[in-house]
């Protein structure tokens, strides 16, 4: 691929990545106080939640459907775990169908049971927290399907291949592989790509790992999961080299406190800027409603980022919001018109906008 600008590379200082070189590693304080709030509010609107956003019915029936088609199928795990299935493969981003830690349990079931899985290419992640790197989870996966390539970021190949796993590929960003198939006669590409975030696995290990992005694509079709991240350059610098993405899966959450989540969070109205500077195709919001790690209402990441698509409704005339319900499947065809899909709207919502439209 012709590179038409310089590539952004993490930095690193005394054996830790920094996002950039003036970058100060935050103390424990911080995570220590937002934690302990969390945890007195992690029961609030976890009723609302459950019965107006979880759609088990339909985990896995457009899978098969999928398998033989280029059109992308995306369908929502929970939190940042999709299914993605492309041109005949399927790859899965950041599996995790358990709880992320004893403190924070998960608000909403997984869309799909781990023993529903189809037949799984590579396995995505994003970067090592518990809730995105989730040993017991790709242990399953990987007992599942032997041949299973696990790409992980620069710094956790170590802690994967001590887990058990073999076939373990570690990324630097802009790194990219291609994965085939006998019987098929077109690539799997994946690409790792930069983020804006952090890594711990322990006490003293910050940063001693990388974090990252991840473009799938299949000839001109491309999926972009973004991972766990804060605003950046980095969006407009992976739009410079993939002017045509289907389909953009966005962090939406936790939005507060946001004097500390906006270095290493994007808000709901964060998301939807990055996701103009990317210039994809279609929204699909993730990381939120499964687990209660910073101070929203579960449901104030949707509601926030509705009324952001609204008000600016007029420059996102030819993009779409796909509010997936966790366990909807989205078909990311860009023949589809152009409209809001509302399949994941709450009633409320969809009986305003229908109310509004009869006068």
């Amino acid at each position: 691929m012709k590179v038409p600008f310089p590539r952004m590379f993490p930095f690193k200082k005394q054996g830790r990545f920094l996002n950039y070189i003036e970058e100060q590693q935050e103390g424990f304080s911080g995570v220590v106080r937002m934690c302990t709030r969390a945890i007195f509010q992690r029961n609030t609107g976890r009723d609302e939640l459950r019965a107006g956003w979880v759609s088990l019915s339909d985990a896995s029936n457009t899978i098969e459907i999928a398998l033989g088609e280029n059109i992308p199928h995306v369908q929502w795990i929970g939190h940042s775990s999709f299914l993605i299935t492309i041109g005949g493969f399927t790859v899965i981003t950041d599996p995790i169908f358990g709880n992320s830690s004893w403190l924070f349990p998960r608000w909403t079931q997984p869309g799909i049971a781990l023993d529903a899985l189809p037949h799984i290419d590579a396995v995505l992640i994003s970067h090592n927290h518990y809730d995105h790197l989730d040993i017991p989870s790709i242990r399953l996966i990987a007992k599942r399907n032997p041949l299973v390539q696990i790409f992980a970021p620069w710094g956790d190949r170590a802690l994967l291949i001590k887990s058990g796993f073999s076939r373990v590929t570690e990324c630097m960003w802009w790194d990219d592989f291609s994965l085939g198939h006998d019987a098929l006669k077109q690539k799997l590409e994946l690409y790792f790509l930069p983020a804006v975030h952090w890594s711990r696995r322990a006490l003293f290990d910050r940063n001693k790992s990388l974090w990252g992005s991840w473009m799938v694509r299949v000839g001109e079709q491309a999926v972009y999961f973004a991972g766990d991240t804060a605003s950046g350059e980095h969006f407009k610098a992976i739009a410079r080299e993939f002017p045509s993405i289907n389909t953009a899966l966005m962090p939406v959450s936790p939005c507060e406190p946001r004097a500390s989540m906006r270095f290493v969070h994007l808000s709901a109205e964060d998301a939807g800027e990055a996701f103009l500077s990317l210039g994809a195709h279609r929204f699909i919001p993730m990381h939120w409603g499964t687990y209660h790690f910073g101070e929203d209402h579960p449901l104030v990441p949707i509601r926030r980022l509705t009324a952001w698509w609204e008000r600016e409704k007029e420059q996102l005339k030819e993009r779409q919001l796909a509010l997936l319900k966790i366990g909807q499947c989205c078909v990311c065809n860009q023949a589809l018109p152009h409209k809001v899909e509302e399949q994941g709207l709450p009633l409320s919502v969809r009986a305003a906008r229908e109310s509004e439209q009869e006068l």
